[in-house]
């Protein structure tokens, strides 16, 4: 995918790797960070005035749509929907409240397939549409805490397979070490290490499934 000139929405955009990403590609895209916490979103724009700003809670369909229909009113259209929005609450498995799980799930799984659902139509309309899935390195092991996280993080890693040829976009999947925050620079090294793997993502095949590692504190949320 040519990464110039793109509509893009990131969700979780307003922090973490969601922001880098959003600063390694706003200086030849039009890059929209989305996400549910307002100061963050204001501290993005903040950083980099050429970001437009959206508030979107990926668990409210409605709100998907509008998303979606604010890129298409605004811009004419949406090229890429990056799904970087994520909740990790780590806790012991089974002492895990059921609310907790459950946002795990609502979020970072029902919230990327939601998007992507939404978005589709308007991204076939695109000249070379696609979507991108954040998933995570703990799903490659144990990691403490993290157990409904990493089912979760598992589950996203396997839409693009069936999403992309079954869909008619590209689709990809990257891999972050934890839902976290990387510096909100570009200048800083985690903003420059997430500006050379989202080049990189680009040139993969397209039929190829791509897993880039980036590394990254652990976070909250990203949402």
């Amino acid at each position: 995918m040519q990464l110039e000139q793109r509509r893009i929405l990131i969700t979780g955009g307003g922090s973490g790797i969601g922001l880098a990403l959003a600063h390694a590609l706003a200086p030849t895209n039009d890059v929209v960070v989305a996400g549910r916490d307002a100061q963050k979103l204001e501290r993005a724009k903040a950083s980099l005035p050429a970001l437009h700003a959206l508030q979107l809670d990926v668990t409210s369909e409605s709100a998907a749509r509008a998303a979606v229909a604010w890129m298409t009113n605004h811009l004419g259209g949406i090229d890429l929907l990056v799904n970087s929005a994520g909740v990790l609450r780590g806790q012991a498995f089974e002492a895990a409240a059921d609310s907790a799980m459950g946002e795990e799930v609502a979020v970072n799984l029902l919230g990327s397939a939601r998007m992507t659902r939404v978005a589709l139509p308007f991204l076939r309309q695109s000249d070379d549409g696609a979507v991108v899935f954040l998933s995570s390195a703990v799903v490659l092991g144990a990691s403490p805490g993290v157990a409904v996280y990493a089912a979760t993080k598992a589950a996203v890693h396997s839409l693009p397979a069936p999403c992309g040829p079954n869909c008619g976009v590209r689709s990809r999947s990257s891999t972050s070490s934890h839902h976290g925050s990387t510096p909100n620079s570009p200048a800083g090294s985690g903003g420059l290490g997430c500006r050379q793997r989202a080049w990189r993502t680009r040139s993969c095949a397209p039929s190829a499934v791509t897993n880039s590692r980036y590394t990254s504190g652990r976070s909250r949320r990203s949402a």
